[in-house]
């Protein structure tokens, strides 16, 4: 958001329905909606499987998504009868996993990439926008976003050597597990309770 306070004064002034900005390579996008506000990419990402799944039942597919995702892409699968599959953060994870199982019919990250299988295996800004566009044709883009299920996401980085991060991943989980109000621990690429 820091980066972007020049798109988001142009979105304002000029009353733009949106504004979008791309990373070095277009992988990644990130928007700003009609009122400035910056949209997080997670909520790109769900806004996306959302209308992927609108009008299916959902059942037999899945999305995939890293666990630094927040929960809403969850909430919004489920919703729609798909199932959630987690990966290690990195889109080669996101894509190995979408190459096996004929069953993923979308997947993305956090960070504003989202992949459209039915394309290729990259994450794509570009298809990404063209979509966020098609959506915003029909209803403002902050409209769009109060639709999803609210979540916010914090996430903490220890330097550690690599013996230390095991010990710490297996006290943390151990902790979280003994919590009763943990649900569901995943060790995967951290600790996360899903």
């Amino acid at each position: 958001k820091d980066n972007l306070g020049e798109l988001i004064s142009r979105v304002k002034s000029s009353r733009a329905d949106l504004g979008i900005a791309f990373d070095g390579d277009a992988d990644r996008v990130i928007f700003i909606d009609e009122r400035g506000e910056f949209i997080f990419g997670d909520k790109t990402f769900a806004l996306c499987v959302k209308n992927k799944l609108a009008g299916t039942n959902g059942k037999g597919n899945a999305v995939v998504t890293t666990i630094a995702t927040s929960r809403t892409v969850e909430d919004i699968a489920k919703e729609n009868g798909a199932k959630i599959v987690y990966t290690k953060v990195g889109e080669p994870y996101l894509a190995e996993t979408m190459a096996f199982s004929s069953s993923i019919i979308m997947g993305g990250e956090e960070v504003g990439g989202v992949i459209w299988p039915e394309l290729h295996f990259g994450k794509d800004g570009l298809s990404t926008a063209a979509k966020i566009c098609e959506y915003v044709s029909e209803s403002p883009l902050s409209t769009l976003i109060k639709q999803l299920p609210q979540y916010f996401n914090s996430k903490t980085k220890i330097e550690c050597s690599s013996e230390q991060k095991s010990k710490i991943i297996a006290e943390i989980s151990s902790k979280a597990k003994a919590d009763n109000s943990a649900k569901k621990i995943t060790t995967i690429d951290g600790v996360r309770d899903r």
